[in-house]
């Protein structure tokens, strides 16, 4: 029973996975399009199996994470920029955690910054779009705002 879980808790995770995807095997994907023919010959089917390996092992472990780094990039800041650009309270409260802010914000810069890229180099994560605190309630058929 318990290989079972562990079983399917390893095929959920790995479906997931970032290498499942071919928009994120750059050089693998590259490198399947190059020998592609037609033919299948012998001599490019080898060179897929000889070049494919290290390919593949470079797109996982070096060519992907490198890749994501923008998009970590953005994250951190989208999170160490909340918490200085929309401060909870008045001027009071402010000022008491401004201090723990400062000690803080490194903190969780590196911190987001590292838990952040090992997920997308890890799993297959798309862009999440922003949420929306108060989405605009539709119009109500036949009301003014509805003719606007």
């Amino acid at each position: 029973m318990r290989k079972r879980a562990l079983l399917l808790a390893v095929l959920t995770a790995g479906s997931g996975c970032a290498f499942t995807n071919p928009e994120n095997m750059r050089l693998l994907t590259s490198l399947s399009a190059a020998l592609d023919d037609e033919e299948h010959s012998v001599p490019a089917t080898a060179a897929l199996l000889v070049l494919g390996t290290p390919a593949a092992i470079l797109d996982i472990f070096l060519v992907h994470p490198v890749c994501v780094i923008d998009d970590v990039w953005r994250d951190t800041v989208d999170v160490v920029g909340d918490m200085w650009e929309n401060p909870q309270g008045g001027l009071t409260t402010q000022a008491f955690l401004f201090l723990p802010k400062v000690v803080a914000t490194p903190v969780v810069g590196v911190g987001n910054f590292l838990l952040s890229w090992v997920m997308r180099a890890t799993f297959d994560l798309r862009e999440i779009p922003p949420l929306d605190p108060e989405p605009e309630p539709e119009p109500v058929p036949g009301s003014a705002t509805a003719a606007r």
